[in-house]
């Protein structure tokens, strides 16, 4: 598990920019006309935002969406190392294809380490 956290530190506050663009657009919708910044889409906020509002904007209050991917992450990357480490004897003594098996070990891990950070996406 402490593998799979440090895997993740690198990977859980990179997608904070983007989602904090993602919502200042759709924000900006439901402000009064004279408050709108009149984003013409999330890739446009997220290029504006660092001059209008400086770069610390992207980043204001984002501590439940970093918990939550470093939850998601770091449970993704421990679940499938362990799976790898136990199910090697499928793809290495039997005839099951090491990429249908990386498929399923993957699917496996993806919807479980989504229920694992479901909560915090609602914090």
């Amino acid at each position: 598990m402490i593998c799979g956290a440090l895997a993740a530190l690198p990977t859980c506050w990179t997608a904070v920019p983007f989602e904090m663009a993602n919502r200042a657009y759709y924000a900006d919708k439901t402000w009064p006309l004279e408050y709108r910044r009149n984003y013409k889409s999330p890739l446009n906020a997220l290029i504006r935002i660092p001059f209008e509002e400086g770069p610390s904007y992207l980043f204001k209050g984002t501590l439940p969406i970093v918990y939550r991917d470093l939850i998601f992450f770091s449970y993704l990357f421990s679940i499938y190392a362990w799976l790898k480490n136990k199910l090697f004897f499928f793809w290495v003594y039997n005839d099951f294809s090491y990429n249908h098996m990386k498929f399923l070990m993957l699917s496996f891990t993806w919807v479980s380490a989504t229920f694992a950070s479901y909560p915090a996406f609602f914090a």
